[in-house]
């Protein structure tokens, strides 16, 4: 929902204080405070549709790893729709409180 929402703040509350985002090739975007400033760039760009789909997950005590595919109906900052399709690997972390939090996310689109 914090993605629907563009809701930058709950978004980054997901993730570990340390965590990693990245995109196909481009070097990761490190931390908790660097990803917020990171996804703001995207502030023009609304998401009308997002859907992830793990084709694996697979859980080891307090970690877990997911494999998948995304797919986001995105209006850019012109108004026209773009549509984003790729895969996705993601890593979680489960906090002392049992919460499970992003500790590291990749994806590639597809297009």
């Amino acid at each position: 929902q914090s993605i629907l929402a563009m809701n930058v703040d709950a978004t980054v509350e997901r993730l570990e204080p340390d965590a990693q985002i990245h995109h196909a090739d481009n070097p990761p975007v490190v931390g908790r405070e660097a990803i917020r400033a990171f996804l703001k760039t995207f502030s023009n760009y609304h998401v009308t549709a997002y859907r992830l789909d793990a084709d694996k997950t697979i859980v080891t005590g307090a970690t877990a790893t997911q494999h998948g595919t995304y797919h986001q109906d995105v209006t850019g900052p012109d108004g026209k729709p773009i549509q984003v399709d790729g895969v996705f690997d993601a890593e979680w972390q489960r906090d002392a409180d049992g919460r499970w939090r992003i500790a590291r996310m990749h994806n590639n689109s597809t297009q």
